[in-house]
C-alpha cells in the first residue's frame, strides 16, 4: 500500500487545503451547510491532482530514472507497473467527477470547470509546455490559485481581487524558488530540460519582485477587506505575521539542502509550522470571535 500512496503523492494533499480558503475568509468554514461540500470536495480534488501526478510519471518514466531523487518513484522504480498505473488514473478520474456530481446536483458545472481547467493545463503542462520557460513557472502558480478559485466555486463566494492577486504572487514566488534550488541541486540538466533557460540571478530576482508583489497586496487586502466583507478591520494586525512567515519561508530555501519543493518545506521546518499555525489562530480570533 505504501507505493500506491507514494505514487498518488498523498503527502502534497496539504496544497489542496487551500480549496477551503474562501470558506475560512468569508466566514463559512463552520457552516454546516456547507461542510459536507467542502470535504466532499477535496477530496475530489484530491483524486485529480493524484491523476496528474501519474499522467507525469508516465510520460516522464525514462527521464525519472536517470534523476538521482525520482528514480525512487513507484512507476519509475518499476514497482508499479504502466498497466495498474493507468488503471489507478481511470479509477481516480471517474471517482473525482462522480464525487462533485453527487454533492452538488445544481450547481455542479462551476466547480467542474475549475477541476477541468486544472487538468487541461497540467496535462499540457506534462506533454510539453513545462520545457517553456516562464510558461512553466505560471502553470505552477495557476495551480495553486485554481485550487482558490475552485473553493471559491463549492461555496458560491466571491474573491477580492487583493486576496486573487495575493494567491498569484506566492504562488509565483514559490514557483519560482523551485526552480532556482532545482538548478542549484540539479546534477543531471537533461532530466529537467527548462532549467537551461534560467539563471540563479535571474530566477532570485524574480522571486524577490514576487514576494514585493505579495507582501504590497495581502497590505491592500488586509486594509481594505472590511469595505467590502463583514470581517473586521483587524486584519491589518496579521500583516507582521505574514512578513515574517515569508522572511521564515525564504530562510528555509536559502537552504543548499533545500529542494524548494513548497510542501517539503512547510512539512521539514518545525518553525515555519509554528508560525503558520498561530497565524490561522490569530485569524481566527480576528474574525469569528
Amino acid at each position: 500500500m505504501k507505493k500506491y500512496i507514494e505514487m498518488i503523492r498523498a503527502k502534497h494533499y496539504i496544497k489542496n487545503l487551500l480549496i477551503f480558503v474562501p470558506a475560512f475568509f468569508g466566514r463559512k468554514i463552520f457552516d454546516k451547510s456547507l461542510i459536507f461540500t467542502n470535504i466532499i470536495g477535496f477530496l475530489s480534488f484530491c483524486m485529480i491532482a493524484s491523476s496528474i501526478y501519474i499522467v507525469n510519471d508516465l510520460k516522464d518514466i525514462q527521464k525519472d530514472r536517470n534523476h538521482y531523487e525520482k528514480k525512487k518513484r513507484p512507476i519509475a522504480s518499476g514497482q508499479i507497473s504502466k498497466q495498474i498505473a493507468i488503471c489507478w488514473l481511470i479509477a481516480l478520474l471517474t471517482i473525482s467527477i462522480a464525487l462533485l456530481l453527487f454533492c452538488q446536483e445544481k450547481n455542479a458545472w462551476k466547480s467542474i470547470m475549475w477541476i477541468l481547467l486544472y487538468l487541461t493545463i497540467n496535462v499540457l503542462y506534462s506533454f510539453g509546455l513545462k520545457n517553456i520557460p516562464i510558461v512553466d513557472v505560471m502553470i505552477l502558480a495557476a495551480g495553486f490559485v485554481i485550487r482558490v478559485l475552485y473553493g471559491a466555486a463549492l461555496d458560491d463566494i466571491n474573491v477580492s481581487s487583493w486576496l486573487y492577486l495575493t494567491v498569484w504572487s506566492i504562488s509565483l514566488y514559490m514557483g519560482l524558488g523551485k526552480r532556482r534550488n532545482e538548478i542549484i541541486q540539479q546534477k543531471n540538466a537533461e532530466t529537467r530540460m527548462v532549467l537551461k533557460f534560467y539563471s540563479d540571478k535571474y530566477l532570485n530576482n524574480m522571486m524577490h519582485i514576487s514576494m514585493s508583489l505579495t507582501i504590497v497586496f495581502y497590505s491592500l487586502w488586509s486594509a481594505n477587506v472590511s469595505n467590502y466583507s463583514n470581517i473586521t478591520p483587524q486584519m491589518i494586525w496579521t500583516l507582521p505575521l505574514i512578513l515574517a512567515i515569508v522572511m521564515r519561508y525564504e530562510m528555509v530555501i536559502e537552504s543548499s539542502s533545500s529542494s524548494g519543493d513548497p510542501v517539503k518545506v512547510l512539512l521539514s521546518d518545525k518553525a515555519l509550522l509554528m508560525m503558520s499555525f498561530i497565524y490561522i489562530l490569530f485569524v481566527m480570533s480576528v474574525i469569528y470571535i
